[in-house]
């Protein structure tokens, strides 16, 4: 119904504010009912996960088929009804193992780098503050447990909050491990998640636990006590949504009833809200600082704001009438009206009571999940997993044909003829007689030589119809399908094959993979965003920051790290073996250049036996201070060091140093600050690729 003044449905102001609008119902159960369509439409993905994780743990004839057209059972009864054996060959197991080792062997960890050089040194604290913070989470772990289900079921989220944990407050990061327990927006459809609208999450938790989180004080209690007292029968929430619940399928009302009925359970919804706002820009200040917003009801102060310097403008003009100021010349605040965008929570009880809600607390501006789908092309996941799955079944189909084959050859049968059955004699005797060894049986032949019956042995030759070879060819065919092949599992070479042809075929089947891997590097990656954005938002006092190993502890100054702009990039870590053997060829090539000297060689490099060398340096240097002479290396380091020269790194340094040889110490350093990475990069153990330009 529309206004006869002004054409305007009433209530139009309040509902362009969306939260505002769904809080005059107590129920929210507008959200709720969103929250449980999204949960619905993700129901074919569930069940395709089922049967990826039944496949992938050795459960690979559970499939449900219907015998005599109408009967249901597993493929496992109908095998066993049979009298048959339902063997496997798990293959799926070996290739996620496989790709999360390759992937593990990628050793990727994240960095800062400042957009602006000068920020350069506080880009190196945000990287070290955030490698603090992954290294505390255990997150290389947490990031290999989400690669094996992402191979599986094509999906990995994680979650990150500023929580109290282990008796402090800081940055953790969280795996959402169950499938089952996830809703996003099904309508979206940018694979970076830009565009979705919903996100939640269902908790199961005890009663104490939902008290704990929800209660403060004995009314809120009261309250929880009444709303779970209710909502943990089946039968009481089947009458509340009668109308809604018939007709729906067991699955759909999973939504709302824990499987242990012992559990509360909580749903989680982020959603997209809107309200009107002004985007306004401030001239007068830098054109990036100037930018800011504000809410409809401050707008007539900026209003007083503009019309103060207009009168300030039309003083002057007052005043000096020869050099007037053009009013269209005064720097102004632009105001835009627009639908403004931001994500806010709700923690919902089955019922649609709202247990707890607030805006998005993170300076963010965004809910506190970061997912990844895989390849959700037209909206749809199709895991790595599920296209090999055709193929692990006809495996399995080929191994139990030729298991049958094999347990239906005639082994050593006897035929023995009934006229050749002495008198006194049974047939059972004569069986226990041929079985025992060196047993002699005599029978008299006179009554028989008419027919020319006697006793024959058969014993015959399994028929080859080509399972073995069909089974080898559908490996074959499945290492070509997934793209793990022999060389990237680690299997051995043929005779006589040279290293360069199998480290180039196990390269060229990492290229096969590298889109899986690089799509997951992605989630990785925006963890890693999301922990710093914390970072610089809760760590609000000085801490040191200290990792261990070879790296000094370093003060983290939020004045310093609060507003600094830094991007995110994901570099080589230092253990990775080709970072290793990088970063020897240039601590050589700077030794050689004279860039540093024998004690700096030892401090920067990553050596097994760095502290007893720099310990025999020191003792060296503290004699000679005293007039002794050096003593030598002792011999137990002297074979270690033996041991570990990386004879390969030698001849690329000498060989770069050869190159080199016409250039003086300066330049030589010239040349090589052109190829050095960011100072935070270095420190991160990066990516020194760029250093084998040198070679060329």
């Amino acid at each position: 119904m529309r206004s006869k003044v002004s054409g305007e449905s009433p209530g139009y102001r309040e509902r362009m504010d969306t939260v505002k609008w769904s809080m005059k119902n107590d129920r929210h159960m507008d959200i709720l009912w969103n929250a449980w369509r999204c949960y619905d439409s993700l129901e074919k993905w569930r069940r395709d996960c089922r049967r990826n994780y039944r496949y992938v743990m050795g459960d690979q004839w559970g499939d449900d088929i219907k015998v005599n057209g109408c009967e249901c059972k597993t493929e496992r009864e109908s095998i066993i009804e049979a009298g048959n054996i339902p063997l496997t060959n798990n293959m799926l197991n070996r290739l996620v193992r496989t790709l999360v080792g390759v992937w593990r062997k990628q050793d990727k960890i994240p960095a800062c780098t400042a957009n602006d050089s000068e920020e350069q040194s506080v880009s190196d604290m945000l990287t070290l503050a955030m490698q603090v913070v992954i290294k505390n989470n255990e997150k290389k772990e947490l990031d290999a447990e989400g690669f094996i289900r992402y191979l599986i079921t094509g999906w990995a989220q994680q979650k990150l909050v500023w929580d109290y944990r282990d008796g402090r407050y800081d940055v953790w990061a969280h795996n959402i491990p169950n499938f089952e327990m996830v809703f996003w927006d099904t309508n979206m459809s940018d694979s970076r998640g830009w565009d979705i609208s919903i996100i939640g999450e269902i908790h199961d938790m005890t009663f104490s636990e939902v008290c704990r989180y929800f209660a403060h004080s004995p009314a809120d209690y009261q309250k929880l006590e009444y709303i779970y007292h209710h909502c943990c029968s089946r039968d009481w929430l089947h009458d509340y949504f009668h109308d809604f619940w018939d007709g729906k399928p067991r699955t759909s009302q999973a939504f709302l009833i824990p499987r242990d009925r012992n559990l509360c359970r909580v749903i989680e919804v982020w959603t997209k809200e809107r309200r009107p706002k002004y985007l306004c820009q401030d001239y007068s200040m830098d054109v990036t600082d100037g930018l800011f917003e504000i809410d409809p009801k401050d707008k007539p102060f900026y209003d007083e704001i503009n019309e103060a310097r207009l009168q300030e403008a039309r003083d002057w003009n007052r005043e000096h009438p020869e050099a007037e100021i053009d009013l269209n010349d005064v720097a102004l605040i632009e105001m835009d009206w627009y639908m403004a965008e931001y994500w806010y929570v709700r923690y919902l009880s089955p019922t649609g009571d709202v247990l707890d809600e607030h805006e998005s607390e993170f300076d963010h501006g965004e809910h506190p999940y970061v997912i990844k789908l895989y390849p959700f092309t037209n909206g749809e996941v199709h895991s790595f997993v599920a296209d090999l799955i055709d193929q692990q079944r006809y495996i399995n189909r080929l191994i139990s044909v030729n298991d049958k084959l094999i347990l239906s050859a005639a082994k050593g049968m006897l035929l023995y003829p009934l006229s050749l059955i002495p008198e006194g004699v049974t047939a059972e005797q004569i069986q226990h007689e041929w079985n025992q060894p060196n047993a002699v049986m005599f029978y008299d032949d006179l009554a028989n030589t008419a027919t020319g019956a006697r006793p024959e042995q058969i014993a015959n030759r399994l028929t080859n119809i080509g399972t073995t070879e069909m089974l080898q060819l559908q490996m074959q065919m499945m290492e070509e399908a997934s793209g793990v092949n022999g060389a990237l599992q680690g299997k051995p070479g043929f005779a006589g094959q040279s290293a360069a042809l199998y480290a180039q075929q196990t390269q060229n089947s990492s290229v096969s993979v590298m889109d899986l891997l690089d799509s997951y590097n992605a989630l990785v990656q925006k963890a890693a965003k999301k922990i710093l954005k914390l970072i610089q938002q809760y760590y609000t006092e000085k801490r040191m920051l200290l990792i261990g190993g070879n790296q000094e502890p370093m003060l983290y100054d939020p004045a310093l790290c609060g507003g600094v702009d830094t991007d995110v990039m994901l570099y080589d870590g230092a253990d990775s073996p080709d970072t290793r053997k990088i970063q020897k060829d240039l601590l050589q090539m700077l030794f050689q250049s004279q860039a540093i000297s024998a004690r700096q060689l030892v401090e920067i490099g990553d050596w097994p036996y760095k502290q007893r060398l720099l310990r025999a340096m020191r003792e060296n240097e503290e004699a000679m201070q005293q007039g002794q002479p050096a003593q030598p290396v002792p011999m137990d380091l002297k074979q270690e060091i033996d041991n570990d020269t990386d004879t390969e790194a030698m001849r690329r340094a000498e060989n770069i140093m050869r190159k080199y040889d016409t250039l003086d110490a300066d330049q030589a350093q010239e040349r090589l600050n052109s190829y050095r990475a960011p100072q935070g990069v270095l420190q991160a153990g990066a990516d020194l690729s760029p250093i084998e330009n040198l070679q060329a």
